[in-house]
């Protein structure tokens, strides 16, 4: 269901079918030139996912997501209010399976993201989820922010 649109979505076709009640409101047109693992820590100029597979064996891991967000001065976190960045998935006993990554935007107070090769959506949780292809929150992270006083 869209709130609202800067335009219409190219690829709502596809959004309807695999998140049919979404609410969500359409906030940046469609780019493929980033997804959402590389927009949630600021990178919009290439495609990030192999890049997360540290060890080289064709596959990025859950482990391998995490070092990349901490790699990049995200720190985990269990507060949802306190997050930046989410890591959304499917657990299926010990295997845990990375989907999907959103970002906060703390001038609303909503959660941002950017929908595969498609658009950037606003939505007001992360729960809007669960139980679609992107999965449940497997981990909040949020910006370590250093400061030097002279």
């Amino acid at each position: 269901m869209v709130i609202g649109s800067v335009n219409p979505p190219r690829l709502w076709r596809p959004y309807s079918q695999q998140f049919p009640t979404l609410p969500m409101e359409m906030v940046a047109p469609a780019n493929e030139r980033y997804n959402c693992i590389a927009w949630s820590v600021g990178i919009s100029d290439r495609w990030v996912w192999d890049e997360i597979d540290y060890d080289g064996n064709g596959n990025s891991s859950y482990s391998e997501f995490v070092r990349f967000y901490q790699k990049r001065g995200y720190t985990p976190t269990s507060s949802e209010k306190n997050a930046d960045v989410a890591l959304l998935g499917h657990r299926n006993g010990y295997r845990v399976q990375v989907k999907h990554a959103a970002r906060k935007d703390f001038d609303s107070n909503f959660w941002l993201s950017k929908m595969g090769q498609g658009g950037i959506i606003r939505h007001q949780n992360l729960e809007v989820f669960e139980g679609t292809p992107y999965g449940e929150v497997l981990m909040l992270f949020r910006k370590i922010i250093f400061l030097i006083i002279l």
